[in-house]
Parts: structure tokens; C-alpha cells; sequence
């Protein structure tokens, strides 16, 4: 009997040990995965791409002169967010000015609110619970 009381008050102490060792460690958040382009784009290494008639491509008219959320024409450089070259339109991810595009706006919100206004799909972007 008092072998089976002071194995309950040591099954006691261990629980209480372990339930104070998970109640401290403070579970570090999992870094949000997010793609380098709007869904189904190409990544060519330093940018992305689509074609006219792609998919995911959203509101973005591929006949028009000028492409709603597009510079046209361009070049590809640290600058510019996007730029438009006969029937090939490019994203640049890595842009310098994405943290200026929207006023008041993350490079993740600017990146998920340009997404969201043209209609296009952009995992870790227009998902995201950040904004």
C-alpha cells in the first residue's frame, strides 16, 4: 500500500513536470509558405511568367495596349513590379518597390492586395491572415 501511494505522488510530480515544461515552451509560429509567383506563372529564376491565355491571369487584359496592374512597356530591373513584352507578361517578386506600391501596406499586403484587385491567385498572398 505505501508502495503504490509513492509511486501515485511520483506519477503525480512527473505529470506536474512535464504539464509545467509544455505550459513554458512557447511554440515558435510556422513561417507561412508562400510561392515566388501568382499560381500556375512560370519562375524563371529571377522572375515570373505567363503567356496571353494563360491561367490564373485574372482581369488582366492580354490584348489591351495598356494591362491594368502593368507597366508597358518595360525592363526588368529592381524597380519595376512588372513589365509587359509583346505576348509575355513578367512579374518581378523581388522588387524594391513593392514596400512603396500601396501606401501604408507590407510588401506581403501590397503583393496579396495587387493579386486580389486583378483576380489572381497568389498562394501565401491572398490568403494570408497578416494584412
Amino acid at each position: 500500500m505505501i508502495v503504490l501511494g509513492a509511486i501515485g505522488v511520483l506519477l503525480i510530480i512527473m505529470l506536474t513536470a512535464v504539464g509545467l515544461l509544455m505550459y513554458s515552451a512557447k511554440a515558435k509560429p510556422e513561417a507561412p509558405l508562400r510561392s515566388p509567383c501568382p499560381d500556375y506563372w512560370a519562375f524563371d529564376g529571377s522572375g515570373c511568367k505567363f503567356s496571353a491565355g494563360g491561367t490564373n491571369i485574372g482581369q488582366i487584359a492580354t490584348g489591351a495596349s495598356q494591362t491594368p496592374g502593368f507597366d508597358s512597356p518595360g525592363a526588368f530591373n529592381a524597380a519595376n513590379i512588372t513589365y509587359k513584352t509583346n505576348n509575355d507578361y513578367f512579374l518581378n517578386p523581388t522588387s524594391t518597390a513593392w514596400a512603396t506600391k500601396y501606401k501604408g501596406l507590407t510588401e506581403v499586403c501590397a503583393k496579396g492586395k495587387w493579386a486580389t484587385d486583378l483576380g489572381i491567385v497568389w498562394d501565401g498572398y491572398t490568403n494570408t491572415t497578416e494584412c
